[in-house]
């Protein structure tokens, strides 16, 4: 079978660099930063390189020139995980490496894979919203559609018929074991970044965990204290001869106050479980909040817009309540005293989604990272426990939440639960 044995080898090499990437750096990546994520696209572009050389230098030759292997595969990968600017650089290796080793159809090659490279940056965006299915699927037809050139080309190009008849099935062979090493190799890297995810996602527990013990054990103890010195500040408060020591007294109550709120976010921390749960209406009980925060929102001068359609999910109404405004509340204070912030529900597929939008300052691709970590809050006194306890609530309602911003243009959180059916 003329071919096969040359594209196995080249569906070999690009599921070795899989496992090299692997091996060598997704397994030893412990925290996503801005440097690691520059970093992974200099692995990916390196790894992809000599992928690349090596699929061309062990090609199935067809004709004096011409090559047929799967070089397209690596690209295509690392366009699609590494981002535009890779597969630019990587198209543009390609070319020159092509170039080098002589032969025709150098301009066939250039035509073509500038053309695919194009397509695959103008798909990505739509490619990181579709599930695993889809990716292959939307992979399969673009590979389909660069390999069928060949064809075209065989039908019109070649006159001699014996010939013209063992390209065509050189040129099928090569769309269906590109087409099945791209799926495989899409596949692959999914399961790769779900693991990496996953073992993040343990991690982060495990800190949290640890975290909840230690505060558990020690909030109670300095709250007994504390209650008892606002008791005797207020008594002094009270008593105070002068404007300056009752001043002095207000402060210290104040901070205070603010010790116990901190302590209290501690507490939800330690213990978030879902004392019961119920099925709540999404609808009547962003109604609700709303009107919990309505008079925040108009001190600040922000207004609230509201977009709500019918969803039901299971949960525990109070703890909702809890994130939902700690959310919104942290919407309203970024849009530094003026703007909107928009809340809307509806149903997609069988998820309810519930999305928060701010147009205020927007956060950075490393502050979006770090939310809901210990200690990190993008405000000037904020602790950052209360959007890590809204993470976790959310997590132990089975629910999922997503981050987008842009600096000066605002923040959109959108959280994601299994939705249920309406009891009639």
């Amino acid at each position: 079978m003329f071919g096969i044995r040359e594209f196995l080898l080249n569906m070999l090499i690009i599921i070795l660099e899989i496992f090299a990437y692997q091996i060598f750096w997704a397994d030893r990546i412990k925290q996503i930063q801005t440097a690691t994520i520059k970093k992974n696209q200099y692995i990916l572009f390196g790894l992809s390189v000599v992928s690349i050389a090596l699929c061309i230098t062990f090609p199935v030759s067809f004709t004096d020139g011409f090559r047929y292997d799967l070089r397209h595969i690596p690209l295509l990968i690392a366009t699609l995980y590494g981002g535009n600017l890779v597969g630019l650089y990587l198209t543009l290796f390609m070319l020159v490496f092509r170039k080098l080793l002589g032969g025709e159809g150098f301009v066939n090659t250039l035509i073509v894979y500038s053309i695919f490279t194009l397509l695959v940056m103008l798909v990505r965006p739509l490619y990181f919203k579709l599930n695993l299915r889809c990716k292959m699927l939307l992979s399969s037809v673009l590979i389909a559609a660069m390999c069928l050139v060949p064809l075209w080309l065989i039908r019109y190009l070649i006159i001699d018929p014996y010939l013209k008849h063992s390209s065509t099935y050189l040129a099928l062979s090569f769309t269906v074991v590109s087409i099945l090493t791209g799926c495989l190799s899409i596949y692959l890297v999914e399961r790769l970044i779900e693991s990496v995810q996953m073992r993040m996602e343990i991690q982060q527990a495990e800190k949290m965990n640890m975290l909840g013990q230690l505060t558990a054990s020690i909030a109670h103890e300095i709250r007994n204290p504390m209650t008892a010195s606002r008791g005797f500040m207020q008594l002094l408060k009270e008593s105070a001869l002068d404007d300056k020591e009752r001043g002095y007294a207000e402060i210290a109550i104040t901070e205070i106050d603010r010790a116990q709120e901190i302590i209290t976010e501690y507490l939800s921390f330690a213990k978030p479980e879902m004392e019961e749960t119920e099925r709540i209406n999404l609808s009547q009980h962003i109604k609700n909040v709303i009107s919990i925060i309505s008079g925040y929102a108009a001190y600040h001068n922000v207004g609230l817009s509201v977009n709500l359609d019918k969803a039901v999910i299971e949960g525990n109404s109070g703890k909702l309540t809890q994130c939902l405004v700690n959310l919104i509340k942290n919407a309203v204070e970024a849009c530094t005293g003026q703007g909107t912030v928009e809340i809307a529900v509806y149903t997609e597929g069988e998820n309810a989604v519930i999305t928060i939008k701010d147009n205020g300052v927007g956060m950075g691709e490393e502050q979006i990272r770090r939310l809901g970590t210990p200690f990190y809050s993008t405000k000037e006194k904020g602790t950052g426990l209360g959007l890590m306890v809204c993470y976790r609530i959310i997590a132990m309602m089975e629910g999922k939440i997503r981050v987008s911003s842009q600096k000066g243009k605002g923040t959109r959180f959108t959280i994601t639960f299994p939705a249920k059916k309406e009891e009639s």
